[in-house]
């Protein structure tokens, strides 16, 4: 009933900033787009056939507007759902 499972792929991204101030800066308006990395992992059990529940964390990897690297954590938990097979 339990399972475990992984993921590793590739997302592509936009980031867009806005900078205002009394400082001038060359581009206060920067945007940029950047395929990078993302990997997870998870737990699932299933109460029956049909219905089960996963718990997965994932970092996707980003680029920002003015060119630094960072991470974004997502960790969800939700019902999966199929549907009977005759």
């Amino acid at each position: 009933k339990f399972s475990a499972f992984g993921r590793i792929g590739l997302n592509y991204a936009q980031a867009r900033d806005s900078f205002t101030g009394t400082i001038n800066v060359p581009n206060p308006n920067p945007s940029k787009r950047d395929t990078n990395y993302k990997a997870g992992l998870g737990l699932q059990y299933d109460f029956t056939d049909s219905l089960g529940m996963r718990l997965e964390a994932e970092r996707y990897r980003i680029t920002d507007a003015v060119g630094s690297k960072g991470d974004i954590d997502l960790v969800s938990l939700g019902l999966v759902y199929r549907p009977p097979t005759r």
